[in-house]
């Protein structure tokens, strides 16, 4: 690869990865701002090219049911209120691959991103 190719093939991705981080910076503020409105909500969930709200323990979820500790439900179904979510990642998600970054976080907790493996480590 030729050292100007190389330069361009730079820039692009500095370009991609600033991209990326200002539209993650754009989805934590929508889904918290969810997370807030509807406190029947826990945490907001993306990765692996997926994403989802969990409901809390002792909420009713949309079929009126009211969850347990091993009750686990998701909500995955598109909402009127989300809209403001839905337009980033309708808009980017293709080009920006966003829900491929894994996060995690509840209204007012910090954004997790590597949950899981240490956790079983410490079992």
């Amino acid at each position: 690869m030729s050292r100007s190719t190389q330069a361009i093939k730079q820039q692009y991705q500095a370009a991609v990865f600033a991209a990326s981080r200002a539209a993650l910076i754009l989805v934590e503020a929508q889904a918290r701002a969810i997370l807030r409105r509807h406190p029947s909500l826990d945490e907001f969930v993306m990765g692996m090219g997926m994403w989802f709200f969990t409901y809390k323990v002792g909420a009713r979820d949309r079929c009126g049911i009211r969850l347990t500790a091993d009750m686990n439900r998701c909500l995955h179904e598109p909402r009127a209120y989300m809209r403001p979510l839905l337009d980033i990642l309708d808009e980017l998600n293709d080009d920006l691959k966003l829900t491929g970054e894994p996060m995690r976080f509840t209204a007012e907790g910090p954004v997790i991103h590597d949950w899981g493996v240490q956790n079983r480590l410490a079992a």
